[in-house]
């Protein structure tokens, strides 16, 4: 049960380093995307008041996919590539 466990916030930490790649590129390339973010951005920004069922999982999220996403992107590029050494260290 615990490796499974184990498994699974493995899964979780390399799906959170990925999305933060795939966003990260999508970011500087595409312009509708930079685009997107603002018009987000400054929705979120005119809104007088965002009830916490909004804001709490979505700050939640959000640093969970920074914090997983770069941890996890430096120890792929400290293995050199080298997935089963990386594996076993996240």
């Amino acid at each position: 049960m615990i490796l499974l466990i184990r498994i699974l916030i493995k899964i979780v930490k390399i799906l959170c380093a990925f999305y933060l790649t795939i966003f990260s590129i999508g970011f500087i390339f595409p312009t509708h995307i930079r685009q997107n973010a603002l018009y987000l951005y400054d929705a979120f920004s005119t809104t007088e008041n965002i009830p916490p069922d909004v804001w709490v999982p979505g700050a939640a999220i959000l640093f969970l996919i920074i914090w997983f996403g770069m941890k996890t992107l430096y120890k792929l590029f400290a293995t050199k590539g080298n997935l089963k050494k990386f594996w076993d260290e996240i």
